[in-house]
Formats: C-alpha cells, sequence, structure tokens
C-alpha cells in the first residue's frame, strides 16, 4: 500500500512540474503562470508568415516573416511562446542599402554575441489577431525602432485571416541616453506591402 501510495506522489510530482500550454487566443498575460508556454494552437500567426514585398521605381524593400516556436526572450521572461521574427531587405536604386534576411532563429540572450546573425524583426500580436508590434533594429542607422504591421481587408478563412497586403509604419523607439540616435531610418517607415 505504502508503494502504491509512493508512486502516485510520484507520479503527480512529475505531471505538476510539467510546463503547461496555454492558446495564444485565450492567453491572459498578467495571469500566465511561471515556464508556460504560449503556443500558437489555432494557427493565429500564420497571416503574417512569409515574405512581404514593396517595389517603387528603383526601390525595393523586402520583408520575411517566420515563426519561431518556443521562443525564449531570456533575462526576466519566465515564459516561452511561439513569436513571429525576420528580417529585411532594402534596395534604393538598384543599390542594396541593407540586407538582414540571411538571420538565425536561434539566439541565447545568455550570449550576446549571438545577437549579430539573429532576426532584426521580434514582433508582439494585437488581442485582433489582425496586427503585428515589433521592436526592430535598423542595421544602417545602428538604432532600435518601433513599428507596426496591420492586415488590410483580410478575409476570414476557416477562423483566421488571410490578407494579401498590409501596412507597414515605423518610428524612433524614445530612449533616454546623453547621445542622440541618427536621424531618420535606412528603410521605408509608411508603406503597403504585398505578400508573395
Amino acid at each position: 500500500m505504502k508503494n502504491k501510495i509512493l508512486i502516485i506522489v510520484c507520479i503527480l510530482a512529475v505531471f505538476s512540474c510539467k510546463a503547461q500550454t496555454i492558446s495564444l487566443t485565450t492567453v491572459d498575460y498578467t495571469n500566465v503562470p511561471d515556464n508556460a508556454y504560449v503556443k500558437d494552437i489555432d494557427g493565429k500567426l500564420n497571416p503574417f508568415i512569409g515574405t512581404w514585398k514593396w517595389i517603387d521605381g528603383n526601390s525595393e524593400f523586402t520583408v520575411v516573416f517566420v515563426k519561431k516556436e518556443m521562443y525564449d526572450a531570456g533575462g526576466t521572461s519566465r515564459i516561452k511562446q511561439d513569436k513571429i521574427i525576420g528580417g529585411y531587405k532594402y534596395i534604393e536604386n538598384g543599390i542594396e542599402i541593407v540586407n538582414t534576411l540571411n538571420f538565425t532563429t536561434d539566439f541565447d540572450p545568455n550570449d550576446i554575441s549571438t545577437f549579430d546573425n539573429y532576426a532584426k524583426i521580434i514582433t508582439q500580436i494585437d488581442n485582433s489577431f489582425l496586427e503585428l508590434s515589433f521592436g526592430l533594429f535598423d542595421k544602417v542607422k545602428d538604432k532600435y525602432c518601433e513599428g507596426t504591421l496591420e492586415l488590410i481587408d483580410p478575409l476570414v478563412l476557416n477562423g483566421n485571416f488571410v490578407a494579401t497586403t498590409a501596412q507597414w509604419k515605423m518610428w524612433q523607439r524614445e530612449t533616454f541616453t546623453e547621445t542622440p540616435s541618427a536621424q531618420g531610418f535606412s528603410i521605408p517607415t509608411d508603406i503597403v506591402l504585398t505578400k508573395q
């Protein structure tokens, strides 16, 4: 009898230590338990995945988004979650200004040297699942920016959005440093992208 009780206690202990998986569509970020995994079970991030482009004469801006499962921000973050991350390329008058499309999805937050090749766009989905907020590192200007990518007139198919165009907007992130950031951006800040 003692052995059975001991076995039951051990089994319960193992299951209680396992990380809890929470759906992205129902998560309450103010009440997420430690070591939880916020998973995109319903595919709400999928409309953003892929290659997006803007072409205007001799200028071309390309953004590539991929889904990173079990993204770990490190630091004080106590959860893992599915995120959209990406890179970008900008060509102006036939000259490549910047290209971060050769990014890796692996990043060790405890080893800053892995950042150089890591994705330069990290996103967060809004509650309507129509818009991504993002932090972006402008490699040419050596500064961080913020922005949004909002789906334009998406269709609903099997409960998820399908869109072919999205509004890209970007602005300077507020900083409180003595050294001012470089003015302007090396990439477009207010354009409509088309999914390829």
